[in-house]
Formats: structure tokens, sequence, C-alpha cells
């Protein structure tokens, strides 16, 4: 299983990575 942490990290990366996109 992962840890909440790391799939924390992961939404977070993938948020930024949208909102770079969207701009």
């Amino acid at each position: 299983m992962q840890s909440d942490a790391c799939v924390r990290e992961r939404n977070g990366a993938a948020r930024i990575s949208l909102q770079n996109r969207a701009e």
C-alpha cells in the first residue's frame, strides 16, 4: 500500500501539471 504522503505528493504534482497546461 502506498503511504498517504506519497499519494498526496502525486496528486499535488498532477494538479500543478494541469494548471501549467491550462495557462
